[in-house]
């Protein structure tokens, strides 16, 4: 089982490592806003996988906190952000593009 969970942590850090370099490139702020989701589910999972290899069950405040962070960033990214036009949305011919 320990072995199990240090598996798991590595995952979440090299998870959380190919995030950040989503959210340096994301060519949109959508794309930056939906990596730092990522970023607060993976610290959100990390310190779970922490608690669990410790046995500590103090980090639960912790745990509330993040993910009410995660909740109300999100929030407020998804309701200011502004809404594509749908000649945005779609990929243009070679004719268009011209």
């Amino acid at each position: 089982m320990i072995v199990t969970l240090w598996i798991c942590f590595a995952a979440l850090v090299i998870g959380m490592g190919l995030v950040l370099i989503r959210l340096e490139i994301g060519p949109t702020n959508l794309d930056r806003a939906v990596a730092l989701d990522v970023i607060t589910a993976s610290a959100v999972g990390i310190v779970v996988v922490l608690m669990a290899l410790t046995g500590r069950v103090d980090l639960l405040p912790l745990l509330v906190v993040l993910t009410s962070v995660g909740f109300i960033g999100s929030t407020t990214i998804a309701r200011f952000s502004q809404a594509e036009s749908i000649s945005d949305r779609r990929v243009l011919t070679a004719e268009e593009a011209a």
